[in-house]
């Protein structure tokens, strides 16, 4: 689930409270989802708007980035941090333009072409560039790459026809 990130820049030599009465502020005009330090997760555009409304008028600067919320109960594995980050309350994300997800088997010319032994081969050349893998909420296996690799991903799933659906 796609999520809008500001990252906020504090300018230095404000008091301790400074933070505490910007984050107040945005709390009381828009609904935070979640945050993790100096960066707030919003839902939709119009909480981006209000808070950057906000933070325009205590004149912090903010850099918009996207998130994808993984599924409850999802980890990211230990040298996974450049990729994503739980939140004190155990949400995991992942960066949006530093990963790429995508599912196996999803086109219909995939349907009932791959023998079992082709999804074998295709998973085993697949893994080594896969960062995680989660169960979405439909379901769904999902694997993470580095976005870079979009192409050697649908090469290795044409070559053993068994097909990747990029997600985001």
């Amino acid at each position: 689930m796609r999520k809008i990130g500001l990252i906020l820049t504090f300018p230095e030599g404000k008091k301790a409270g400074y933070y505490a009465q910007v984050v107040k502020a945005i709390a009381e005009n828009v609904q935070l989802f979640d945050r993790d330090k100096e960066l707030i997760v919003l839902s939709g555009a119009g909480d981006r708007d209000r808070a950057t409304a906000v933070l325009d008028k205590y004149r912090i600067p903010a850099e918009e980035i996207g998130l994808m919320l993984l599924p409850e109960g999802t980890e990211l594995p230990p040298a996974a941090e450049e990729y994503g980050f739980e939140t004190r309350a155990g949400r995991t994300f992942l960066y949006e333009d530093r990963t790429a997800g995508f599912v196996l088997g999803a086109s219909a010319a995939a349907e009932g072409g791959a023998s079992e032994a082709d999804r074998r081969a295709a998973w085993m050349q697949l893994a080594e560039h896969v960062v995680l893998s989660f169960t979405a909420d439909d379901g769904r296996i999902v694997h993470v790459c580095e976005p870079h690799l979009k192409e050697t991903v649908e090469g290795i799933a044409s070559r053993y026809r068994v097909g990747a659906e990029f997600l985001w």
